[in-house]
């Protein structure tokens, strides 16, 4: 997953080339952005309004040399940002939703800049070689292969995908998905919940709220063990292995389902727990 700075490191050039002036909004055509990704081991929705602190702490990490307005000037132009990251051996996918206009992407991907189009609607970047496709009206895909990407159109969802990966997504909860629940997880948790044999193989789903008494955040987690009987069995072992390390409510829910919420996380400490560099 370290190897996502470097498409967040371009990503925050291209923002800076074409978001110098305000521009409406474009109609997004009915796609499922997650549909055109591969097999990664997180999948996130992340609405940038009324997350802007949280965005603007990970815009810091990836971009730390960048001028404060160049960073305010991103995130203010960026809407939605869905990706998928990781394993490291993997370049991430992103589909960015924005405010886009076609006159300055035209003249924002010049060969002055070190991109040069490869085909319709499909810029390369000379050095990095990543692509940026620009075909679809307030959308942006980015990868190192836009045409395998787009090329997965009928593909179907990841096993055990939440809901909300299936359909339109709107609101200001930041969203996750994980196919296999102890990736990128601090080491001190993913070492405790690793004892419990009964998580090998289980997804999980998450929900990061904006607490609205500070600029923390409320993170909830659907851990899927694929196993009824065992979830009941599961949830008090699962809430001692948490217990020293958050203060969490932890129940057993239905269809083999382990229901976590509670747990409060301040930006920093949600910025650290993934990091990409």
């Amino acid at each position: 997953m370290r190897r996502i700075l470097l498409f967040f490191a371009l990503l925050a050039a291209v923002f800076v080339f074409f978001f110098g002036c305000q521009t409406a909004q474009s109609p997004i055509k009915k796609i499922n952005p997650f549909t055109l990704m591969d097999s990664h081991e997180l999948y996130v929705y992340f609405p940038v309004k009324g997350n802007e602190q949280l965005a603007g702490r990970f815009m810091t990490q990836f971009f730390g040399a960048l001028p404060e307005h160049t960073v305010n000037q991103i995130i203010s132009r960026i809407h939605i940002l869905y990706g998928g990251f990781g394993p490291d051996s993997k370049p991430a996918e992103l589909a960015v939703a924005g405010s886009f206009s076609r006159t300055v992407l035209k003249s924002a991907f010049t060969q002055k800049n070190g991109w040069a189009a490869v085909q319709k609607n499909v810029l390369r970047h000379e050095t990095t070689d990543i692509e940026i496709y620009t075909g679809t009206p307030g959308l942006l895909f980015i990868a190192r292969d836009v045409k395998t990407m787009l090329a997965r159109q009928d593909s179907k969802l990841p096993p055990d995908v939440p809901q909300w990966m299936a359909e339109t997504v709107s609101g200001s909860d930041i969203a996750f998905f994980l196919p296999q629940a102890l990736t990128v997880l601090p080491d001190s948790l993913r070492l405790a919940l690793a004892i419990l044999p009964i998580l090998n193989g289980a997804s999980a789903s998450g929900i990061l709220k904006k607490n609205g008494q500070n600029e923390g955040y409320v993170l909830s987690l659907d851990v899927n063990i694929h196993n009824e009987r065992l979830a009941s069995v599961a949830a008090p072992l699962l809430a001692k292995t948490i217990s020293p390390l958050a203060i969490a409510e932890v129940t057993a829910g239905d269809g083999g389902h382990i229901l976590i919420s509670g747990i409060h996380l301040d930006t920093e400490t949600i910025t650290g727990l993934i990091r990409f560099e």
